[in-house]
């Protein structure tokens, strides 16, 4: 059986695991997203001029 302090300590090292975890999920999606190729940029010229 753990004590309380074991299972405080416990719990702080699975809450650091997981924090770190977070940030590297949310830093890898928050980098800017690839340029836009050529054509892309040649369609949506094309609809805002339709619009």
């Amino acid at each position: 059986m753990l004590t309380t302090e074991q299972y405080t300590i416990d719990m702080e090292i699975k809450f650091r695991k997981l924090n770190a975890f977070l940030e590297q999920q949310t830093q890898s999606k928050v980098q800017a997203p690839p340029p836009l190729s050529l054509r892309e940029t040649a369609l949506i010229q094309e609809n805002n001029q339709q619009a």
